[in-house]
């Protein structure tokens, strides 16, 4: 699991938070009929999930700590992601 791009290393400080947030939103990656996945640096689907969970991570914003992503609404989401 740590070897997967995007995944942070096991001593990671919030792993737990990170795992319950991918986990948490994971199912939403099964495109509709009239909706086409989308794609991050070049991935789709979880990897893309990951490289978006990544990117985000790069900029110093913690996404997966339940303190931040309790206020997000559906437009934070997409935004940040």
């Amino acid at each position: 699991w740590h070897a997967f791009p995007g995944h942070p290393p096991a001593d990671h400080h919030a792993l737990f938070d990170y795992i319950f947030l991918l986990d948490s939103l994971n199912f939403s990656f099964w495109p509709e009929d009239d909706h086409r996945p989308w794609t991050v640096d070049g991935s789709t689907g979880y990897r893309g999930f990951v490289a978006a969970i990544a990117r985000i991570a790069g900029t110093g914003f913690a996404i997966w700590d339940p303190k931040v992503y309790k206020n997000c609404t559906v437009e934070d989401l997409r935004d940040y992601l």
